[in-house]
């Protein structure tokens, strides 16, 4: 199948949005450990006599199921409806939409190639602080970058809001993990305290839907951002934020004691410009974490994998520390 991709690539090469002379032959290498969870191939492609790949393909093949198979899709129109917004910081940091193809039973999306190291890949400075603070830093700038380039709304939380984002995933929480007494009682001061957005007015902020090191790819001073195939327009603020910096501190899952105290508040100082840039009040910082936390350990429940059951391990601790430490 690669051959022939190879093949309707040069084919169709002069109504592609690329402007290049068309080479004489076409190559790809097939990238494992990524996107295992979707049953996607990634391939690089490169153009004869380059160093460089041209191109990155996702493919999707026939054995998997037609939900998995959206993904590709879905990420091909969102990579289409991104860049469509002629946004400069997206233009330098995303990938670009190249075509979208049906092969022999795969799926295949064609974007643009960033050659990159994964932002936790840099072995021997992972656990160095001056690292992890331009790390923070520089998801953060992005994000609020990302914001203006394509526009921020307003909400109203109303009890509609309350029950879906509050009352829902705590409830579901309730039923699926088992809780002793005492953190059934701090679930419960918890919901009490989220009462406090009821009627309040929030921005509802863009959304990539999976922020975490791994899909940010850097090179010297350049970074790309990929991966968008749960991109929503209109979310609830802070989520990107707190899982880039809980998936952060669980990639880093080493960090010694001295190390996490450091780490957390670092978390805190990051969501703490992040409530003035958007001049939302700091207090809703005490719901909204507990709330990702929540939603998150709920989501990794219901995909029922055996290899998450070491992550939820790891969101229950940290959700229950925060709620103790009344963060």
């Amino acid at each position: 199948m690669i051959q022939e991709l190879n093949s309707l690539i040069l084919k169709d090469w002069y109504d592609l949005p690329i402007d290049r002379k068309r080479p004489s032959s076409l190559s790809s290498i097939q990238i494992s450990g990524r996107h295992v969870d979707f049953g996607k191939i990634l391939l690089l492609i490169f153009a004869e006599g380059d160093r460089m790949p041209l191109f990155c393909g996702k493919v999707s093949r026939n054995s998997i199921s037609k939900s998995e198979f959206d993904f590709i899709e879905c990420e091909y129109k969102n990579l289409v409806f991104l860049n469509s917004l002629n946004s400069k910081i997206l233009s330098k940091t995303i990938p670009k939409p190249i075509r979208y193809i049906n092969l022999k039973g795969h799926s295949i999306s064609l974007e643009t190639a960033f050659v990159g190291t994964p932002m936790l890949n840099t072995k021997g400075y992972l656990f160095r602080r001056k690292i992890i603070q331009r790390h923070f830093t520089l998801a953060l700038n992005w994000l609020l970058c990302f914001y203006r380039g394509i526009g921020i709304n307003q909400i109203k939380f109303g009890s509609k809001e309350m029950d879906k984002h509050v009352n829902q995933p705590i409830n579901y929480l309730r039923k699926i993990i088992p809780l002793t007494r005492e953190k059934h009682n701090y679930l419960t001061k918890f919901s009490d305290q989220a009462k406090i957005l009821h009627n309040r007015y929030l921005p509802l902020v863009p959304i990539h839907g999976d922020f975490t090191p791994n899909q940010i790819l850097i090179n010297r001073d350049n970074l790309c951002v990929i991966d968008w195939e749960f991109f929503q327009r209109d979310g609830l603020p802070f989520f990107d934020l707190i899982n880039f910096l809980v998936s952060y501190g669980f990639l880093s899952n080493e960090l010694s004691k001295k190390n996490r105290y450091w780490f957390e508040d670092r978390m805190k100082e990051h969501l703490v410009q992040y409530c003035s840039e958007l001049n939302i009040d700091e207090q809703f910082l005490k719901i909204f974490l507990p709330l990702f936390l929540i939603n998150k350990i709920n989501l990794k429940y219901s995909q029922k994998r055996v290899e998450n059951n070491r992550i939820i391990s790891f969101l229950k601790d940290l959700l229950f520390h925060f709620l103790q430490r009344d963060f």
